[in-house]
C-alpha cells in the first residue's frame, strides 16, 4: 500500500465513513483559523509493510529480463535537505497539493484519514520557509462527506483551484483566493465518482488536474463504473462559475480503469492522462494523449516491460483500492512524458514495489526496471529537467545499515546526466513518534510553477491516524 516504498507519501488515517450525497453547489463555507500542533502518538506499523497475500504463491522467475539487478551495499553521500513538520494532514503521489504563487508565497491542501476537513497553509511572507514558525494559522474548512484525494491547481493568478473526490462519489473543487486567502463557495463537477468502503482509504487516488497554457482547467477521475473520464473548464473568478468546454470524454476503451494521472505539456499544450489498467491480464498502466486540437489518440500501454512470469503492475484491493500505486506522471519542456510506478510481487526479489522508470520521447513508451523498490514513487521535474524520484525506502533495497532501507525513511534518487539513476539518499528517517511510511506529493505544473530550479515537496509521518504534513526540499 502506500505506506511502504522507497519513495511515496500518502496521508493514511485509519477512520471510516461512508455515505451518499448529492450534487448541489454549496453556499459560502466558515473559515476557522487555529494553530496546530504535531502529533505525539507511537509509530504504527503500516499493513503494506506485509508482502501481499498473493506472494508466496507467485511462481519463481523463469525468464530473463533485462532489468538491473538490486545492488549490493554502497555508501550514500550525505544530504542537506531541509525538512520539518508543519502541522496535521497527509498527502498522496498522484495529485500536486503543494503550489507556490507569483508573490513567492508557498501553499499547502492537505487531507486526512477519516476526516472531511480540508487544511490549508500558507506561508507568512515570500521565500523559503525554514520551519513551522514560517506559516500562518491554518485555513480549514469542513466538507459534508470523508475526503479521498485532493489536487491544487494554480492559475498563475491568485485562484488555486482545490479539487477533490469524497467517499460518496463526489468530484468538487472550491476555488481558494490567494489575494484574500479566503475559499470560494463549492461546486460539484461530477456527482458519479467511484465509491470505496472501509479501511484506509487515502491513498485510492480519484482526480487529477491541471491548467493548460490557455488559462483552461482540465480534469480527470474514477467513474463508478471503473472508466476515467475527461473534461476542460474554463473558469470566472467573479461570478465563480466553472463553464465547460465539452462533453465529458471517456477516456479508457475498456473499462477496469482506475488511479488516474493527468499532465499537460509545455511543449505542444497537449494533455496525456495515464492510469491502471486492470481490464489487461496481466495489470497494465495505459496512456492516452489529447492534441493541442482536442482530439484525442488512441490509448497506449505506457508498461511495456516484459515481465517475468507471475509480476505485473502491482494491484491491491487491501485497504481501498492500489493504494501503494501511482502512476505519477510529469512531461518536460521537450515534451517528453516521464512515468514512474511500481510492479508486484517478484519471487527473486522476494517483494513487491520495484520501480519502474517509463519515457516517451515521441517514439513510443520506453520501460525500465530500476534497481530500487518502493512503494507510491513520485516524480519530481526541476527548471534544469533534472529528474528525481521521492518516496520511503524498503528493507530489500540495499544492505541494513544503508539509509534507505528502511520503510520508514524519506528517500530521493536523482536521474544522472548519462540517463542512470544514482543511489537513493536519505531525506529523514523515523523517529519515536512515527514513521515516514508515507507518500509523496510534489510541486509541479505548467502554469505558475514558480521556482522551478528547487524541488519542493511534501510527505507525512504516522501513526495513519493522526498524521502529520512535512514540508522538504532539495539542494
Amino acid at each position: 500500500m502506500k505506506y511502504s516504498f522507497l519513495f511515496k507519501i500518502i496521508v493514511i488515517f485509519p477512520l471510516i465513513l461512508s455515505g451518499c450525497g448529492t450534487g448541489n453547489v454549496e453556499s459560502t463555507p466558515t473559515v476557522v483559523a487555529e494553530v496546530t500542533t504535531t502529533p505525539t502518538a507511537p509509530p504504527t506499523d503500516s499493513p503494506a509493510d506485509i508482502p501481499d497475500s498473493t506472494g508466496t504463491s507467485v511462481p519463481a522467475e523463469t525468464g530473463a529480463p533485462k532489468e538491473t539487478p538490486v545492488p549490493v551495499n554502497t555508501v550514500v553521500p550525505p544530504t542537506t535537505s531541509i525538512v520539518f513538520p508543519v502541522g496535521p494532514g497527509g498527502s498522496d503521489v498522484i495529485p500536486h497539493q503543494i503550489v507556490r504563487t507569483k508573490d513567492d508565497h508557498l501553499y499547502i491542501f492537505s487531507n486526512a484519514q477519516g476526516s472531511n476537513i480540508l487544511s490549508a497553509y500558507r506561508t507568512l511572507k515570500p521565500g523559503f520557509p525554514e520551519s513551522a514558525a514560517d506559516f500562518a494559522p491554518v485555513i480549514e474548512f469542513t466538507e459534508s462527506r470523508k475526503i479521498v484525494s485532493v489536487d491544487a491547481v494554480y492559475d498563475g493568478g491568485n485562484i488555486i483551484h482545490v479539487i477533490f473526490n469524497t467517499k460518496a462519489g463526489e468530484v468538487k473543487v472550491r476555488p481558494f483566493d490567494t489575494a484574500t486567502n479566503s475559499y470560494k463557495p463549492t461546486i460539484t463537477l461530477a456527482s458519479d465518482g467511484g465509491v470505496i468502503g472501509s479501511g484506509l482509504y487515502i491513498g485510492t487516488s480519484g482526480v487529477s488536474s491541471m491548467m493548460d497554457l490557455n488559462g483552461t482547467l482540465h480534469v480527470a477521475y474514477w467513474r463508478n463504473d471503473d472508466h476515467i473520464l475527461h473534461r476542460a473548464y474554463t473558469y470566472d473568478s467573479a461570478s465563480n462559475v466553472f463553464t465547460p468546454s465539452g462533453d465529458f470524454f471517456e477516456v479508457d476503451t475498456a473499462g477496469s480503469a482506475n488511479h488516474p494521472v493527468l499532465a499537460v505539456s509545455p511543449k505542444d499544450n497537449s494533455v496525456t492522462v495515464a492510469w491502471v489498467s486492470e481490464s489487461d491480464s496481466p495489470t497494465l498502466i495505459r496512456a492516452r494523449t489529447r492534441n493541442s486540437d482536442g482530439n484525442w489518440g488512441d490509448a497506449e500501454v505506457a508498461s511495456t516491460f516484459e515481465f517475468p512470469p507471475g509480476v505485473a503492475v502491482w494491484t491491491s484491493k487491501d485497504n481501498g483500492l492500489n493504494i501503494d500505486q501511482g502512476p505519477s506522471l510529469v512531461i518536460d519542456s521537450n515534451g517528453t512524458r516521464h512515468m514512474v510506478y511500481i510492479e508486484s510481487f517478484n519471487a527473486a526479489i522476494g517483494d513487491y514495489g520495484r520501480v519502474h522508470y517509463v519515457t516517451d520521447s515521441g517514439s513510443g513508451w520506453v520501460d525500465e526496471a530500476l534497481s530500487f523498490l518502493s512503494h507510491d514513487p513520485a516524480l519530481a521535474l526541476n527548471a534544469s529537467g533534472e529528474l528525481y524520484i521521492i518516496g520511503h525506502g524498503h528493507h530489500r533495497n540495499l544492505a541494513a545499515e544503508e539509509p534507505c532501507y528502511s520503510m520508514g525513511t524519506m528517500c530521493y534518487v536523482k536521474r544522472k546526466a548519462d540517463g542512470t539513476w544514482g543511489i537513493p539518499a536519505s531525506i529523514i528517517a523515523r523517529t519515536d513518534r512515527g514513521s515516514f511510511d508515507a507518500s509523496p506529493s510534489v510541486k509541479w505544473s505548467v502554469v505558475g510553477f514558480n521556482r522551478p530550479e528547487v524541488i519542493e515537496f511534501i510527505f507525512f509521518m504516522t501513526p495513519y491516524q493522526n498524521t502529520t504534513v512535512y514540508y522538504a526540499r532539495l539542494p
